[in-house]
């Protein structure tokens, strides 16, 4: 079985293995090199069954598209994480050393590495360079991806250097505080609004265990010893690692939930893009920031609703009683109009009825006539007179009408900013339809 075993990790993928070989030969080996581009081609079959399978249990469960992604990434990280813990606590304690003392190491300086922590070596800086090529790939390269990248150089700067200590304490102070992150991160998902008051005390108590370990023991307990001790002696591969751990450290620092909290309460307080900060202190410090198709709807939907407030708010006048004594002098310039129009008209009946005395009409004819325009006159008059009612009571109703709709349109408005103002804090609600569309 071992040369079955052997055979195949001597099988070359790349040529990589054989240029280490030729430039690193004393610290290297062909097969350890074979092995590692195998156990990185695992990694990536794995993660990738393991996130197909768990989403079409997910999507059965009725879980929301971004939760699903959200939940599958923390229990990911969350299995290793454990399972990094424990191997490293198991090793530290089984060979009676100490968890912060860097000076007390398993193997001293060139000699052999047994095959366990060989194994353990190969697996977690391949399991960290994969991370990286899968959220490169995922989500485009970030600061994520250089705290990646930081970490898959660990384990080779521990094998060159051979302080296989310092990089099981390190690991095991790394694995406890994401894993209690990334079960944070799972509990978020699944209970929701639920126990949010729950879930912020358990995020503060990791705050305090993230901020014990990340601001305290690695820098005065790891990072700073390593780099006082090389004052005994020049070290080359001791002096890259500490290189390493400082740069590992760098951008940790700005990719933690410690710092996204510091700039949720700094710039995100009075902030209402949800694009930016979800007003969500949970989920602005433990998940990037949404981008998935449903999100982008219902954001465009919220502004629209918000752009047409502000033109209704803008068309609206700022007084009411201008509006309204400005209606009325339009109906009084209109009654006067008429009444022009209507001594205007009497005046031509009148000139109408005068003749010329050079026709010779007959005098009773023109008595005739006369009562005849006399009558049509009062038939006008009445006629105007209704008419003026009419237009009276028209104007009054068209006021009425006006200020019922005044008064509608300042409910609407009220209405629209306060369902705005619910659909700002949480845009997941008003998604949810084109989310189940979508699955």
């Amino acid at each position: 079985m071992s040369y079955y075993i052997n055979m195949f990790f001597s099988t070359e993928l790349t040529c990589l293995p054989r240029i280490v070989d030729s430039y690193m030969g004393k610290y290297y080996s062909n097969a350890v090199g074979n092995a590692l581009t195998w156990v990185f081609v695992m990694w990536i079959i794995v993660h990738y069954v393991f996130d197909s399978y768990l989403n079409i249990l997910f999507k059965q469960m009725n879980y929301k598209q971004f939760t699903r992604t959200r939940l599958l990434n923390a229990l990911w990280y969350c299995g290793f994480y454990g399972t990094a813990f424990l191997y490293s606590l198991g090793t530290i304690i089984r060979n009676n050393t100490s968890l912060v003392d860097y000076r007390k190491n398993l193997i001293l300086d060139g000699g052999p590495i047994p095959i366990h922590i060989l194994m353990g070596l190969g697996l977690v800086g391949t399991f960290f360079f994969q991370s990286l090529v899968w959220t490169g790939i995922k989500d485009g390269f970030d600061r994520n991806c250089l705290t990646y990248l930081t970490l898959t150089f660990l384990p080779v700067m521990t094998f060159y250097s051979r302080r296989t200590e310092l990089f099981l304490s390190l690991l095991a102070l790394i694995s406890l505080v994401q894993f209690g992150f990334n079960i944070l991160r799972c509990l978020s998902c699944t209970i929701g609004k639920k126990g949010s008051g729950y879930l912020n005390g358990v995020f503060f108590a990791i705050l305090g265990l993230f901020i014990l370990v990340h601001v305290i023991v690695i820098p005065l307990f790891i990072i700073l010893p390593l780099i006082y001790n090389q004052r005994y002696g020049l070290n080359i591969p001791a002096i890259f690692l500490s290189i390493c751990l400082v740069f590992w450290w760098l951008a940790e620092a700005f990719t933690n939930p410690l710092y996204k909290y510091i700039e949720h309460w700094i710039k995100h307080i009075d902030l209402k893009n949800v694009r930016v900060c979800p007003r969500n202190v949970l989920e602005c410090c433990l998940f990037p920031i949404r981008d998935d198709i449903s999100f982008n709807l219902a954001v465009e939907k919220l502004e629209i609703k918000q752009r047409e407030t502000k033109s209704i708010q803008r068309r609206k006048p700022k007084d009411r009683g201008v509006f309204v004594q400005t209606l009325k002098c339009m109906v009084a310039i209109r009654r006067k109009l008429n009444k022009r129009r209507a001594s205007e008209s009497s005046s031509d009946d009148s000139d109408s009825e005068e003749k010329d005395p050079t026709t010779g009409d007959d005098p009773g004819n023109e008595a005739d006539s006369s009562e005849e325009e006399s009558s049509s006159e009062e038939e006008d008059n009445e006629a105007d007179k209704m008419k003026r009612e009419y237009q009276e009571e028209t104007a009054r109703a068209l006021m009425e009408d006006i200020e019922d709709k005044l008064n509608a349109k300042e409910a609407t408005s009220v209405a629209q900013t306060e369902s705005s103002e619910e659909e700002t804090r949480e845009p997941n609600g008003s998604a949810e339809l084109e989310d189940k569309k979508n699955d």
